[in-house]
């Protein structure tokens, strides 16, 4: 009972339930708190295409390489519900919503919560985008999609580890 209470101090808790002489207790990450608090700690930038990222995020100075050859080769007819895996700070899926105008819902999933703000900002078009702050690697995908695109990273730091985007895959 102390540990629930003293977590409670740290997160809200949902709730608790006794459970086999023990306790078992739920809470939620909460969101809007620490974004702000991580904004004003780091200073916006604008790269080309208008799209707002900051120090810290993958490709933060400019579009990179691979999400523009990716882009260039979305589809035009990708319709129904589709999500962007690994969105970064928005770049594919501002693209995809760009490109496909046939979209019935369009989800992003990043384990960067400082890019997923930016997303926030730099997502928007005749879908309303749905954002959810997810490590897919560790986390699965509740929803079904009728397309999926992504761009997973291949490297920690520098050091490349190509089993992060296989496990994306």
């Amino acid at each position: 009972d102390s540990l629930r209470k003293r977590i409670n101090a740290l997160a809200p808790l949902e709730g608790h339930l006794p459970k086999h002489h023990g306790v078992a207790f739920w809470f939620r990450r909460a969101g809007t708190e620490a974004a702000a608090t991580l904004r004003a700690g780091n200073p916006g930038l604008v790269v080309e295409g208008g799209f707002k990222t900051a120090p810290g995020m993958f490709s933060f100075d400019r579009i990179d390489a691979g999400s523009k050859l990716l882009a260039a080769n979305l589809p035009d007819d990708l319709k129904g519900n589709v999500a962007d895996f690994c969105a970064g700070w928005g770049y594919l899926a501002a693209e995809t919503l760009h490109r496909s105008r046939s979209l019935t819902a369009l989800d992003l999933y990043e384990a960067d919560f400082e890019a997923l703000e930016a997303a926030r900002l730099n997502v928007h078009g005749a879908v309303e985008p749905r954002f959810f702050w997810i490590d897919l690697l560790t986390e699965a995908a509740e929803r079904r999609y009728d397309a999926i695109v992504m761009n997973p990273p291949f490297h920690s730091g520098r050091a490349a580890e190509p089993g992060i985007g296989a496990g994306m895959i």
